[in-house]
């Protein structure tokens, strides 16, 4: 059946279905708080933008190089909430949101990653709308972003179209408008976001907290019809139909122990954990509007921002790897939790194994000189050894699913086509997704999915750091071997 067959099918049943479990909702009057914007037949990406321009009385400024979800966050300010005691970074990336750049990683339930494969081939690739990515690969290449404001005659901001897709296709993941909004009876604004469909939408309106560390925490919890949470609307030439929905959502927006800024983004239904997405946020280079941050945000890698670069709106043009290994050394954690000093010494020893082969040619770094051991052979075993004992221990997913062999000595064998960069990216990589994976678990939480059997995560992390010394001393002799025969 072709997409647009399957559209003639599907949608008209969909929006019955919901004006059979909705209630009638007046747009206009008591339910004003749902009117949003909608769009016509056909794909969405950004049809609706114009449209909902006209419905407000505005415009569409697509030329918003520092453009905002927000304002200003203080538009959110209320009873619970006040926008003064954020974390600058976590403030000016939904002011200036055009100005970072994001990768993502999604990890979906197994039990709900069927469904959501077919949700995204009936309905949100096809419409170009909530085409949430169901698989790691799918967002692999990254995910572009841009931001349209809606303003109004003087020129003030509406709310934003928010416009994400595919780095690699093209294809739009997802569409949103984005303003601030007051709920019957709340005396605390909402952050509300709209995914406007054909004949309709869905919304989400979730309540803003700041937390002790200047932290962001949006959630969208259960409640009655009227509070916080999610909702679908559907339209018609004279009525309109909303239901609230039992999908219930958590963005925590804050600065890790190496100062970088990620969201943890948690999907549920009822209480069941459908999908967590994990989110890496960074300045964008080259940008050269004045910025609103008081303060840089501390970048991992080689590359770092002023202070007087910031407060002149500087970017560097080279920004770091997004992969690339924390430069911490043990003695910056003294005195700091366990958890940091246990990163810490893991981070170091992980950059110390990643640079072995630096300043070495491809011949050099393959040449076996104890026990059939290369250099490169260590890195390479290293990302085995990332991948065992976090993604395979926390995930449960089975080596083969991971890429990885399934015996620590086939971990030494280079392919033909791994050179030194795609080792170091890949060992960067697996890192970078270790942190990701445990990033929300303490260290006496229990994983699962090791051989040996359900582990506390302490108990990894020293196994871990014990297997990197002893490689990393592997190393040196491997290299003084080389340079001074």
């Amino acid at each position: 059946m072709t997409a647009a067959r399957l559209g003639r099918v599907l949608d008209p049943a969909t929006r019955a279905w919901w004006r059979l479990v909705g209630r009638r909702v007046s747009l206009a009057g008591d339910h004003r708080w749902l009117a949003a914007p909608v769009c016509g037949p056909g794909p969405v990406g950004a049809s609706w933008l114009a449209a909902e321009a006209a419905r407000t009385g505005g415009a569409v400024r697509e030329d918003v190089p520092t453009g905002g979800l927000l304002s200003s966050m203080s538009v959110l300010d209320g009873a619970t909430f006040r926008a003064n005691d954020l974390d600058p970074g976590v403030r000016d990336f939904y002011e200036q949101t055009a100005c970072w750049r994001m990768e993502v990683w999604a990890q979906w339930s197994t039990l709900f990653q069927p469904g959501g494969e077919l949700v995204g081939r009936c309905f949100g690739r096809r419409v170009q709308q909530l085409a949430l990515p169901t698989r790691p690969l799918d967002v692999a290449h990254g995910m572009d972003s841009r931001v349209v404001h809606v303003v109004d005659a003087n020129g003030d901001q509406l709310s934003a179209g928010w416009l994400r897709t595919l780095s690699a296709t093209g294809e739009f993941v997802y569409s949103g408008c984005y303003s601030a909004r007051l709920l019957p009876g709340s005396d605390q604004p909402s952050v509300h976001v709209t995914f406007p469909l054909q004949s309709g939408n869905v919304q989400v309106f979730l309540r803003p907290s700041v937390q002790a560390d200047g932290s962001l925490v949006l959630s969208s919890p259960a409640g009655a019809f009227g509070s916080e949470g999610a909702y679908v609307v559907v339209q018609g030439s004279r009525l309109a139909y909303a239901a609230r929905v039992p999908i219930h959502e958590r963005f925590h927006v804050y600065r890790d122990g190496h100062g970088v800024l990620r969201t943890d983004h948690e999907l549920r239904l009822y209480r069941a954990l459908v999908l967590r997405l994990h989110y890496r946020l960074e300045p964008a280079p080259a940008m050269s509007a004045p910025s609103r941050v008081d303060r840089p945000t501390p970048m991992a890698g080689p590359a770092k921002i002023s202070g007087d670069q910031v407060a002149r709106g500087c970017r560097p043009c080279e920004a770091p790897s997004m992969s690339s290994l924390p430069a911490v050394s043990a003695e910056d954690v003294i005195g700091q939790s366990p958890r940091a000093q246990f990163e810490a010494f893991l981070d170091q020893h992980r950059r110390a194994l990643h640079d072995c082969v630096a300043g070495l040619t491809e011949e050099q770094a393959r040449r076996s000189l104890v026990s059939s051991r290369t250099l490169l052979g260590l890195v390479k075993h290293a990302t085995f050894v990332e991948k065992v004992w976090f993604d395979e221990a926390i995930t449960c997913r089975p080596r083969a699913e991971n890429g990885i062999p399934e015996t620590p000595e086939e971990s030494f064998i280079l392919g033909d086509d791994d050179t030194i960069a795609t080792v170091q990216q890949a060992y960067r990589e697996a890192c970078e997704a270790s942190r990701i994976l445990t990033a929300s678990l303490e260290l006496d939480d229990m994983v699962h999915g090791n051989r040996r059997g359900p582990l506390p995560l302490h108990w990894v992390y020293l196994h871990v750091l014990r297997e990197l010394a002893q490689h990393c001393g592997h190393a040196d002799i491997l290299r003084e071997q080389l340079l001074d025969p």
